[in-house]
């Protein structure tokens, strides 16, 4: 078995970053572009996560545990911290089970038209 040598760097970035923003990033600069660009989404998702108050438990702490994600992963990469980086990215997997959870217990809830897995409705009906 053979082993092939490859950059992780490409494959951790979404594409639109690396083609139209980082290239014209100096390279010594292109952490703290990482950086902003994450805190950047960590702002947008604290705002979504503001609004879904009325939603469920499962919601709102996915949404929380993701601004925490991206603030963490921003951080990280701005100051060149890669235990910070690691640790994003075990916050990630947290939130990427909270979401597995809750599509699932979605999915369930349309399929059956009952609750089945309990996502702990906020909103009073």
């Amino acid at each position: 078995m053979s082993t092939v040598d490859v950059p992780a760097e490409p494959y951790t970035q979404p594409t639109a970053i690396v083609q139209f923003f980082l290239k014209d990033v100096p390279a010594p600069q292109a952490g703290h572009a990482r950086g902003l660009f994450l805190y950047g989404f960590g702002i947008f998702t604290v705002w979504i996560w503001l609004a879904s108050f009325r939603s469920n438990v499962v919601v709102v702490t996915a949404l929380a545990g993701l601004a925490a994600t991206l603030f963490v992963l921003g951080v990280g990469n701005y100051y060149g911290i890669g235990v910070t980086v690691e640790t994003g990215g075990y916050v990630g997997l947290v939130v990427a089970a909270l979401a597995a959870y809750l599509s699932c217990a979605e999915l369930r809830e349309a399929a059956y038209k009952r609750s089945v897995l309990p996502l702990f409705p906020l909103a009073k009906h």
